[in-house]
């Protein structure tokens, strides 16, 4: 009977050791996850992908990141239909909520729309008598976009005068620099314009005014993409309350409002489209 009871023990552990190591490959296998990736632009690529795959190690995924380079706004759209890229990073608009899944997780804590301005050196002398969206009206003062950017919809709402320029955004900086298309200034996310103003030093960060308007930067997957878009909005969460966005926001931008003297900038705070 002692050595019925022993031989039965081994065949529990056995298979119970069995269960458990093919559950954890189970596990194993439906915690990994290849992400397919690109961006408009190198401008602060590294934390959004970064943001996106900490978020996803912590918890607990392996994450495989394919990085397909630099696309324009319409074929990243393109290819984000067609599934060959996994997921896009963008404003939220009205439009993009019904085209496509929302990971509904601001992913700079609104810093993108806290705007400063790029300008011209030397017209600092035309900014700092503006107190008001009205003033910057009232003076003409231009501003540029690139093609179909939500900036475009909240200058317009406001009645604030811009250009629309269509094709790569780099020619907005040398425009600007060279003030022959009545372009006078580039309004830039706080967490851009160091970074930017170094790759540009033919124009000048504007030291007065701080332009804002409430939005953030969001994934958005594909329309019908709903179990990526869960596993995503999971991760951000915990991300969030975890500090890490916090940790990234400050090893990518350091101290902005030390930087850039946000306190002492006349705020003007642009209403937001329906």
């Amino acid at each position: 009977m002692i050595f019925k009871a022993i031989i039965l023990c081994c065949i529990f552990f056995y298979f119970s050791f069995n269960s458990s190591a093919s559950l954890s490959k189970h596990t194993s296998l439906n915690k990994s996850i290849t992400l397919n990736l690109s961006s408009r632009s190198y401008e602060n690529r590294e934390y959004y992908f970064e943001l996106i795959k900490l978020a996803l190690e912590k918890d607990g995924y392996q994450v495989t990141i394919n990085d397909l380079g630099i696309s324009n706004t319409l074929r990243q759209k393109k290819n984000l239909n067609d599934g060959k890229v996994s997921l896009i990073l963008r404003l939220k608009t009205p439009l993009r909520d019904k085209n496509f899944t929302k990971v509904n997780i601001g992913l700079t804590k609104g810093l993108i729309a806290q705007r400063v301005l790029l300008i011209r050196k030397h017209d600092q002398y035309i900014f700092n008598n503006i107190k008001n969206k009205q003033d910057l009206n009232d003076n003409n003062l231009v501003a540029a976009f690139g093609e179909s950017w939500f900036d475009i919809a909240v200058w317009q709402h406001n009645n604030l005068p811009y250009i629309e320029l269509l094709g790569d955004r780099q020619k907005i900086y040398t425009m600007l620099a060279s003030g022959k298309r009545n372009i006078d200034y580039f309004s830039r996310g706080i967490n851009e314009i160091m970074s930017e103003s170094q790759r540009h030093p033919s124009l000048n960060i504007e030291q007065n005014l701080l332009i804002c308007y409430k939005n953030d930067i969001y994934i958005y997957v594909k329309k019908d993409n709903h179990q990526l878009a869960e596993i995503l909005e999971k991760a951000m969460i915990k991300a969030d309350n975890s500090g890490l966005l916090d940790q990234l926001i400050t090893k990518y931008w350091g101290n902005l409002k030390q930087e850039l003297q946000l306190d002492t900038r006349t705020k003007i705070t642009l209403d937001m489209p329906n």
